[in-house]
């Protein structure tokens, strides 16, 4: 099994948050379920994607947390952004749960990946006055958190299907 944590950004400044989870043999399994039913397929992918659910409503509980003077709806849509994917192709595949920025208006785009740091700097509404604030990281800790459930769960996934089309995994 292999995970990754990253920040990828495109060509632009966007960039977006990343966490997979990518068990030995899941590409392999979700083609052979595929070749053979579309409902296992479809049951398969509804299995791993609710596991991964519940680690990305912790992430959103927590990026929606803590006291604020003025609601700005920033977290809320920072928590809107994220999402679950389910990757096969040979560049990307596991299960990710992403942080992307186009979810977000134009001009608040990178909020996201900035609420995870530690601190940032930002100005003041309406002046040239910059000030710090602390940042809410909710996004790697979690993940990171939540990993070996994310794991368990497409591993037993991964087996349900694999002894549905008549094999078993190493």
């Amino acid at each position: 099994m292999s995970s990754r944590r990253a920040a990828v950004g495109g060509g632009n400044s966007t960039g977006s948050l990343v966490f997979e989870v990518n068990p030995q043999g899941f590409r392999e399994v979700m083609k052979a379920a595929g070749e053979i039913d579309k409902v296992l397929t479809r049951e398969l992918r509804r299995s791993i994607r609710t596991s991964a659910k519940t680690v990305m409503q912790r992430m959103q509980d927590e990026v929606r947390s803590g006291s604020y003077k003025q609601n700005t709806g920033m977290r809320d849509q920072i928590a809107r952004s994220l999402r679950v994917q389910i990757a096969t192709t040979t560049r990307n595949t596991g299960v990710r749960i992403i942080q992307g920025g186009s979810a977000l208006p134009e001009n608040k785009r990178r909020m996201g990946k900035v609420w995870e740091t530690p601190s940032f700097r930002h100005p003041v509404f309406g002046t040239s006055k910059f000030v710090s604030q602390d940042g809410h990281p909710y996004f790697f800790k979690i993940a990171g958190e939540g990993r070996q459930e994310i794991t368990d769960e497409v591993m037993k996934a991964m087996q349900r299907a694999a002894q549905a089309v008549g094999g078993r995994l190493a």
